[in-house]
């Protein structure tokens, strides 16, 4: 009967030991599976990360094209700039000499007009005197 007993143990004891082997089985099968989900959602992460990093790579030698662009305009601009205000302060030059230049007329003008009055009160005045004199 101890030996009834015994094998009744040990057949209970390999009976729990398969459904123990099966779930572990079954966990394992479970567990690979989970890891194969991991592993492709892994795999689609870097590739969507891959794909930003390239996305971003490609924005970023946009924006530094961009930017280059937008300074060699702005390198234009400053030297356009530079040549108005070169052209500007020609200008302001040649304006100013004609104003002298114009300034000097004038006076030259004035200098004249009064050699003019002044001859003219000469001959006035002998003139006047000799009007006298006729008299």
């Amino acid at each position: 009967q101890q030996l009834d007993e015994e094998r009744d143990r040990l057949k209970k004891a390999q009976l729990a030991w398969a459904e123990n082997q099966f779930e572990y089985e079954e966990q394992q099968e479970s567990l690979r599976q989970l890891l194969e989900k991991q592993k492709a959602k892994l795999a689609e992460t870097e590739a969507l990360l891959e794909s930003e990093r390239i996305q971003f790579g490609e924005e970023r030698s946009a924006l530094k094209s961009i930017i280059e662009a937008d300074r060699l305009k702005l390198q234009e601009i400053e030297q356009l700039l530079e040549e108005e205000k070169a052209s500007f302060r020609s200008a302001q030059a040649d304006l100013e000499k004609q104003i002298l230049d114009e300034q000097d007329k004038v006076d030259a003008l004035y200098t004249r007009l009064a050699d003019e009055q002044e001859r003219f009160y000469r001959e006035k005045d002998n003139l006047e005197v000799s009007l006298d004199l006729v008299r």
